[in-house]
C-alpha cells in the first residue's frame, strides 16, 4: 500500500493564471510572517501532506456547477484564501500525477466553518 497525501483542508470564515484571479485573495503562507497577513474572511484552503508537513505547487482549479472557470492556479504555498459569491463548486486539487476533487458550499451562515480533505497517493 502506498502513503497518502492529505492534500486539502478547506474552511470557510464569512463576515496563477490567467482565468478570474479576481476571486483569490490570497496565496502563499510559506511562513508564519507570511501568514499572519492574510485575509480573515473568504474561503481558506490548506494544503498538507499526512505528515503534517505543508504543501506548495498544487494545482487547483474551481469552477460553478456549470462548469464555468472561477480559479485556476498553482499554490506558492499551503495556503489560497478566495472570495468566492454564496453558491455550490466543484474543486480540482492536484499534485504531481494524483488529483481529486469535489463540491462545495459557501454560504452566508455567520462564522461557518467546516473542513474538507483530500487524500492523494504519492
Amino acid at each position: 500500500m502506498r502513503p497518502t497525501t492529505k492534500l486539502l483542508s478547506l474552511s470557510i470564515f464569512l463576515p496563477a493564471f490567467a482565468v478570474a484571479q479576481q476571486y483569490v485573495l490570497f496565496n502563499g503562507g510559506v511562513g508564519a510572517d507570511e501568514r499572519e497577513t492574510a485575509p480573515e474572511t473568504g474561503t481558506k484552503l490548506v494544503f498538507f501532506a499526512d505528515t503534517g508537513s505543508y504543501l506548495s505547487g498544487v494545482m487547483v482549479t474551481i469552477e460553478d456547477l456549470n462548469g464555468q472557470p472561477l480559479v485556476n492556479t498553482l499554490t506558492k504555498g499551503p495556503w489560497l484564501i478566495v472570495d468566492l459569491p454564496e453558491g455550490d463548486y466543484q474543486i480540482r486539487a492536484s499534485l504531481d500525477d494524483n488529483a481529486q476533487g469535489g463540491v462545495f458550499s459557501v454560504t452566508a451562515q455567520a462564522g461557518q466553518e467546516f473542513a474538507y480533505m483530500f487524500t492523494l497517493d504519492e
